[in-house]
């Protein structure tokens, strides 16, 4: 009878080197390390899990492929060279090892798998889905550390947007979106930090999430203890199975619902758009200013400016100075007497250094105002 050669030692401090992994982007499982000690060749060998992302993304979940990564003693491993997701004697065999460690590399095997959508739904301050593109004000991230080390290296992932539908406006048909992240589709149990990350200007809050468990092979969706989304202090987790939380055609399982509220501040400077000679002419109000700022809130959406007044003309409003567009047009600003935090948002500075001009605007009056 022929016996199997077991190497000696039979147990291992195993590192993993991701190396370079610029423009790159891995989800960790829940086995992951950066190395594992005493590997045993015969009844410890599991290696840790490790799943990248498709470069190409784009056109929703069925777009975004995740490729669970092997591992192999090799760096730059062929199909050809040993590799796996176990320690093996194959492994070992082609491994340099000094004192009983060793490293190993990721190897890139061609099979994928599509991934999971975990939508970001905008919502109106009555919870109204919202579904235009300008009505994402921000991303969620999901992120992971390569180690626990305050420096280590991490791997974050902004939602993006993504078409979910369309309906029909007259004759147009108009394209409906939310934001999307997106999970390796696995049996796995994946930890996720999770940030808000609202643009400039604008805070976000989490309204409503969903993230309940639903075995593929049937029963009614649930939550289960131990997943899902929670929130202690400054710190957000997520925890989801997407294997067991996102069965086919039930993406809409997982999903944050936002809220965006638009704050500023904006600071702008006013430029009356008159000359030497008109000075005798103009009348402020007693709020007239030469500067301002303006701030919103989830209560105070819009403000209304002051407005100066002329003997010889009719106030038509302030304009943002007109800027040229990408192939060199002028574009005409709208002349606005009240000022919507959306159109701020669009418009205005946010840096007290440079503020946003608004000029005003002058036009001939249907009837001569009085002078006096």
């Amino acid at each position: 009878m022929q016996m199997a050669v077991v190497p000696s030692p039979i147990n291992y401090n195993v590192s993993f080197d991701l190396g370079d992994v610029e423009g790159l982007y891995f989800v960790f499982g829940n086995n992951w390390a950066t190395k594992k000690e005493n590997v045993n060749v015969l009844t410890n060998r599991e290696l840790p899990r490790l799943y990248l992302r498709s470069q190409s993304v784009g056109g929703g979940a069925n777009s975004v492929n995740y490729t669970i990564v092997e591992w192999s003693s090799i760096k730059n491993a062929t199909a050809n060279d040993p590799h796996g997701r176990i320690l093996t004697t194959e492994m070992l065999d082609r491994a340099v090892i000094s004192e009983s460690s060793l490293s190993l590399y990721p190897y890139l095997p061609i099979q994928s798998s599509a991934a999971t959508a975990i939508r970001i739904i905008a919502v109106d301050g009555d919870g109204n889905s919202l579904t235009r593109q300008s009505d994402y004000y921000g991303s969620i991230a999901l992120a992971q550390k390569v180690s626990g080390d305050e420096k280590a290296l991490s791997f974050v992932q902004n939602s993006s947007e993504c078409a979910v539908g369309e309906h029909t406006d007259g004759n147009v048909s108009v394209k409906e979106y939310n934001h999307c992240l997106y999970v390796p589709n696995v049996e796995d149990t994946l930890i996720f930090a999770v940030t808000l990350k609202p643009v400039e200007g604008c805070s976000m809050t989490i309204t409503d999430h969903s993230f309940k468990w639903q075995d593929p092979s049937g029963g009614p969706a649930e939550v289960k203890p131990g997943f899902g989304f929670e929130t202690a202090g400054t710190d957000s987790t997520l925890v989801v199975q997407p294997y067991y939380m996102a069965p086919s055609g039930a993406n809409d399982q997982m999903y944050f619902k936002v809220k965006y509220t638009i704050t500023g501040p904006f600071y702008v400077t006013y430029d009356l758009n008159t000359d030497d000679h008109d000075a005798g002419k103009l009348f402020f109000p007693n709020d007239a200013a030469t500067a301002g700022e303006f701030k919103f809130s989830e209560t105070v959406t819009s403000v209304e400016l002051w407005r100066p007044f002329r003997s010889d003309k009719c106030f038509d409003g302030w304009s943002v100075v007109s800027t040229a567009s990408a192939v060199g047009a002028t574009m005409e600003p709208p002349r606005i007497s009240t000022l919507d935090a959306s159109y701020a948002l669009s418009a205005l500075n946010l840096d007290p250094d440079a503020p946003t001009t608004l000029r005003a605007n002058w036009i001939d009056c249907a009837v001569q105002p009085a002078a006096g």
